[in-house]
């Protein structure tokens, strides 16, 4: 029901934090996730050190990896299989980055965002930086 106002108000005036950050949270709750994560970029451009931005743009990653994941054993074809399980590590790598500047943003709140993060490291291969965030925990 907000999004046509917010859009609105966008279209005026890009840079108004709260409309950027409403429009993404409900394309987010839509499950939209590249829409989400551009209006959640946008919202990092706005202010730089904004935690929460950044940690929702790590999360859009994280929950299509997640979603992907969840469709590769109903995947009969091997090869087909195979290339949605790398699919899947591939977009958990390209969370970390925005993890990884929320954690920049709340470095002594580790219970904000370690876990996602041990979850990244864990499946792309990085077993240190894992156990790190589990020494965190």
């Amino acid at each position: 029901l907000m999004m046509p106002y917010v859009d609105e108000i966008i279209a005026k005036e890009p840079n108004i934090m709260i409309a950027q950050y409403g429009k993404a949270y409900k394309l987010f709750e839509s499950e939209k996730y590249d829409e989400a994560f551009a209006a959640y970029l946008k919202c990092t451009e706005i202010k730089s050190d904004y935690y929460d931005a950044w940690y929702q743009c790590g999360l859009c990653k994280y929950r299509q990896a997640l979603a992907l994941n969840s469709t590769i054993s109903s995947i009969k074809n091997q090869t087909e299989a195979k290339k949605a399980l790398e699919k899947t590590k591939e977009i958990f790598g390209e969370a970390i980055p925005y993890f990884e500047k929320a954690r920049e943003c709340a470095p002594d709140e580790p219970m904000k965002w370690a876990f996602e993060l041990r979850q990244c490291y864990s499946v792309t291969g990085q077993a240190a930086k894992a156990a790190e965030m589990d020494k965190l925990l």
